[in-house]
């Protein structure tokens, strides 16, 4: 079957905008409910979220099998993504310390820039697009609210972590690009073969493979960026 018609989708157009602002009542309002001691009404929510988190990867594995554009691509749930995705999720469910720092630092440095230069060519309605918006606006949606919300802050050395974690799933990601592009598939998990097809960050650090090796530095700029309140907290309550 034929994907849908669907118009091409524009970074800042009207739909992108209309996401943006959804997003920032949805998260506003959450943590709003959290501080405030709404638990009742804020823990279903959470695990609804949760649930939309880990099911975004077999909705879009049905939706390229239904359109017949199922590829190596959008089968393994290895990109960047999907991994803060199923982290987002257990970060909800369980709130522990090491998943919600992680998350954090994961999700407020890389995904929130594809919530704000989406790796997107169709616009409303087709079904890619939400997809696409449910797992980068969840995604951040939960880091924010295991942090702000629920106040699960960074520890000491959490930014240094967050890296280490962030090398192992470079090796990872370039060990499954490498064995499936053997194999002749095509694959570019963590954008790691060739930059996003539309605008990004990445085209501000070089052509490849110079953009990879800036990655780590500008991500460990990033995490202590958003280490910093956390630091100087840790520091004052010494």
């Amino acid at each position: 079957m034929n994907a849908p018609l669907s118009v091409a989708f524009h970074s800042f157009g009207a739909s992108h905008q209309i996401v943006l602002g959804i997003f920032v009542l949805a998260a506003i309002t959450l943590i709003f409910l959290t501080r405030t001691g709404s638990l009742r009404v804020v823990r279903p929510l959470e695990l609804i979220l949760a649930a939309m988190l880990l099911l975004q990867w077999p909705f879009n594995f049905w939706v390229a099998w239904h359109y017949e554009i199922l590829q190596v691509s959008n089968v393994l749930p290895l990109h960047f993504c999907d991994v803060a995705a199923f982290l987002g999720a257990l970060a909800l469910v369980r709130r522990q310390a090491e998943v919600c720092e992680l998350l954090y630092f994961w999700g407020l440095a890389g995904t929130l820039q594809g919530l704000i230069t989406p790796a997107l060519t169709l616009d409303w309605p087709h079904p890619r697009f939400v997809m696409f918006f449910v797992l980068h606006c969840g995604v951040v949606l939960a880091a924010l609210q295991v942090v702000l919300g629920r106040g699960i802050t960074p520890r000491r050395g959490a930014a240094i972590r967050a890296i280490g974690w962030l090398a192992v799933y470079a090796v990872v990601a370039g060990t499954a690009n490498f064995l499936l592009r053997l194999a002749g598939h095509e694959a570019n998990f963590g954008f790691l073969c060739a930059k996003p097809p539309t605008a990004s960050l990445f085209d501000y650090l070089g052509f490849w493979p110079w953009y990879i090796v800036a990655i780590l530095p500008i991500a460990w700029l990033f995490f202590s960026i958003l280490d910093l309140p956390f630091l100087i907290m840790r520091r004052r309550d010494r």
